[in-house]
């Protein structure tokens, strides 16, 4: 199959250059092109040589295990793609047969190991190629649709580097975060251009949310009610104005709504479910870990550490609380980013002047997730990773305000 991999590579180097030649007049996209399928590079090799393994070769490995008994049996396609685990003969020697998100995620990578010749390395860099794809689509309606915000897009986006590296290579993160950046980039373009009727956009945007649900559902259970919110508040203000509180109420039924459709989310089991993880991280984590007060899985115990939880989701690990390396840079990032917010919010006194009304989205996803995955994943390690779903849009907002406040106050309602 080495024939194969030639191929695939070919046609990545041609992808590529097809980027970099559509984008000569926009250098910042290039060099960010590079940094990601590096990123892509290095999470294989840090995986490799230095955590011994973990779950981008167990992916690969399974994707491995599917694409040989497809290989074999070339006739069962339809079952073994779509109807894996009633299969008793592939069911038996794949061991993701009890996790549907890691056993969709192995069979879209399947396709790729026998389009690449099995190459770990070609899949990391198609990978990750497809996630800069989607946020790059996202960076550039965000461009298009909110003058001044192409700064601040650029670098929660493009150079977060946490971001940037838990999203590249063969990752689950690396197709969920992309399907949300798309999925996102769809209802801003519906909103800037009013083109409801694009047909062929509707079907990117639904793609991708349901993309998100199956690999990811605890970030399409707050990303998907936000977006249809978002969508209901236009389509409706344009009748007749209204407040953009509209948004809390949309969002609370969709929540409703949604919380029907996966078992771990029904309200009346979903702080068991949150607790029950909590303390499977805890056993795993030691010391390495957010700590709360009275935390016993009860709804008192829950509403009373929602303050820690949202700072922790948000800002910790502390540089003193690190445990390696990698763990460092995590903090420092962090670091940086609080910084950054506590000189924002003392320039404009607190008070901050921003009329859009995708603020209020942009706070109730972020602090939705980061109270809620805080809770669930207790290790910081984990919850490093996990944090993609909702950091950039977290450095978005904050880099917004500070830019648009240090322009001054003219720039102030946009």
């Amino acid at each position: 199959m080495a024939w194969m991999s030639v191929i695939s590579l070919c046609i990545f180097i041609w992808l590529s250059y097809y980027f970099i030649n559509k984008n000569k007049r926009n250098p910042t996209a290039v060099i960010a092109l590079f940094l990601k399928i590096t990123a892509g590079i290095v999470l294989g090799l840090l995986y490799k040589f230095y955590y011994n393994g973990g779950d981008t070769f167990l992916y690969y490995k399974e994707a491995a295990t599917i694409a040989h008994y497809f290989m074999d049996h070339p006739g069962q396609f339809f079952q073994i793609f779509f109807r894996t685990i009633e299969i008793p003969e592939l069911k038996n020697i794949i061991v993701f047969h009890d996790q549907p998100r890691a056993l969709l995620f192995s069979k879209i990578v399947s396709v790729f190991y026998l389009f690449s010749g099995g190459n770990y390395w070609i899949i990391g860099a198609f990978l990750s190629f497809i996630n800069f794809i989607c946020l790059h689509l996202l960076v550039s309606e965000l461009s298009k649709s909110f003058e001044g915000l192409k700064k601040a897009a650029t670098i929660a986006f493009y150079f977060l580097p946490t971001f940037v590296f838990w999203t590249s290579g063969l990752l689950k993160e690396s197709l969920a975060i992309g399907a949300l950046a798309v999925a996102v980039a769809m209802v801003i373009y519906f909103i800037r251009t009013k083109e409801y009727g694009k047909y062929s956009y509707w079907i990117y945007l639904f793609i991708s949310a349901i993309l998100l649900w199956e690999l990811k559902y605890y970030y399409a259970a707050i990303a998907i009610p936000i977006l249809i919110g978002i969508l209901l508040f236009d389509v409706v203000n344009k009748w007749k104005k209204v407040h953009p509180a509209l948004l809390i109420f949309v969002f609370l039924a969709g929540i409703l709504l949604i919380s029907n459709f996966h078992y771990n989310l029904d309200f009346s089991r979903v702080l068991t479910v949150i607790y029950k993880n909590h303390q499977l991280g805890l056993k795993s984590s030691g010391n390495d870990a957010i700590l709360y007060y009275n935390f016993d899985g009860s709804l008192r115990g829950f509403l009373v550490n929602i303050p820690i939880a949202l700072f922790s989701g948000l800002f910790r690990p502390f540089i003193f609380e690190v445990s390696n390396p990698l763990q460092f840079f995590v903090a420092l990032e962090n670091l940086g980013v609080l910084i950054l917010l506590i000189i924002t919010l003392i320039r404009t006194r607190f008070r901050i002047f921003i009329k859009n009304p995708f603020v209020i989205p942009i706070l109730i996803y972020v602090f939705s997730l980061a109270v809620f995955l805080a809770f669930a994943t207790p290790n910081f390690g984990t919850l490093s990773r996990y944090k993609v779903g909702y950091w950039p849009f977290f450095v978005f907002l904050v880099l917004v305000i500070y830019f648009q406040n240090k322009r001054g106050p003219d720039s102030r309602g946009s």
